[in-house]
């Protein structure tokens, strides 16, 4: 039996290039771990990634920055928001700082733009504009809850304490039956570096953030050169050993 038991990703960055696309060498790989019997999951800030895991064999998706996870088939197995009067309390502290911020809000159901309260609607996460983190932060600690900058962005995302891609791969673990110890996660971004780091395996691209590669266990090659698809070939589809923690 192979050691790793679950393959966790993160998506921009990571397997997906700049455009959006993805090559053949990862929809191989990808597949190959399919029908090796390993399930594959994305963790993602992204909404809508159904139309992707289905395309590359993917049975699982970590949305919204691991407020949500579904099936391929669209079913909910958990997720993680705010209440509606948490919503609307954030997003008034967003236009207090940016009157004009751009605020974005994932519910289960759809993605919301342009977003003023009230709002009325329990939220996965809220994402604005805001023009200095320090905004962010104090945002975060009024409503006990946790941000996140994208990176090379002015973009942040307010997460419901308790809630993110870690607590998610956790949570999808558990609910498989597969010990973190046998997860490999796979990621590029800071949002990342919790679950690379609580996974057996955390592996950086090659063209990470340095913070990233640092809390990894290993680096791949970089995204522009399949990097992921090629690690998971070599390692994990291989029947090489891997030394998990």
């Amino acid at each position: 039996m192979r050691a790793i038991g679950l393959v966790v990703t993160d998506l921009d960055g990571t397997i997906l290039r700049p455009d959006g696309s993805f090559s053949e060498a990862t929809r191989q790989a990808f597949l190959h771990l399919r029908a090796a019997g390993i399930p594959a999951a994305f963790a993602t800030a992204r909404f809508h990634t159904g139309e992707l895991a289905r395309d590359l064999g993917a049975e699982y998706t970590i949305n919204t920055d691991g407020t949500l996870i579904r099936h391929v088939s669209g079913r909910i197995l958990h997720r993680w928001a705010f209440s509606a009067a948490r919503t609307d309390g954030i997003l008034e502290a967003i236009l207090a700082q940016n009157p004009r911020a751009d605020a974005a809000v994932p519910t289960p159901e759809r993605v919301w733009r342009e977003c003023r309260p009230p709002f009325g609607k329990e939220a996965l996460k809220i994402v604005a504009t805001l023009g200095r983190e320090e905004d962010a932060a104090q945002i975060a600690e009024a409503f006990g809850c946790r941000y996140i900058r994208y990176r090379g962005e002015d973009r942040y995302s307010f997460l419901p304490a308790g809630a993110g891609k870690v607590e998610a791969v956790r949570m999808l673990a558990g609910l498989l039956g597969v010990p973190l110890s046998r997860t490999a996660a796979f990621g590029d971004d800071i949002g990342d570096i919790g679950m690379l780091r609580a996974c057996g395996i955390g592996v950086a691209v090659g063209d990470a953030l340095d913070e990233v590669k640092a809390a990894a266990d290993v680096c791949c090659g970089p995204c522009r050169e399949d990097g992921v698809a090629k690690w998971i070939e070599r390692k994990i589809l291989s029947g090489t050993p891997i030394h998990v923690v």
